[in-house]
This record gives structure tokens, C-alpha cells and sequence, in this order.
């Protein structure tokens, strides 16, 4: 069998002087019902990451036991 685990991440606020962007929370819960309904596991869900917190979600999981086929 083949885990397939999604990551989702989204940005709804930026450094420059642009409003933030209403939506991307309920964006992200969107895309990652897709990927449910297609057979992958929930991953991170990440929300304003920064880099470090991207990176450092990507190491964890990336290596982890439970993403192998059992």
C-alpha cells in the first residue's frame, strides 16, 4: 500500500502594504479536503509559516516511519 500524505500551506499576509487576504484559511481547508477525498492523509497544515516552520515541518516529516508502505 502507498501513504500518500499532503501538506498544505498558505500565506494570507505579506510584509508589504497590501490588505490581507480574506480567504486563505478557508482555501486551505478546501485543497485539503480534495486530497482526503482522494485517498491522502492529512499532513501539517501551515499557516502564515515561515520558512524555518516550513523547513523544519518538511524535515519532520519527510523522514517519519508512518509516510513508508506497510
Amino acid at each position: 500500500m502507498t501513504r500518500r500524505t499532503v501538506v498544505v500551506s498558505g500565506t494570507d499576509s505579506y510584509d508589504h502594504e497590501l490588505p490581507p487576504l480574506p480567504c486563505a484559511e478557508l482555501d486551505m481547508d478546501t485543497i485539503a479536503e480534495v486530497f482526503r477525498e482522494l485517498g491522502y492523509e492529512d499532513g501539517d497544515r501551515l499557516h502564515n509559516p515561515t520558512s524555518d516552520g516550513l523547513f523544519t515541518s518538511m524535515r519532520r516529516a519527510l523522514p517519519n516511519p508512518s509516510r513508508m508502505s506497510t
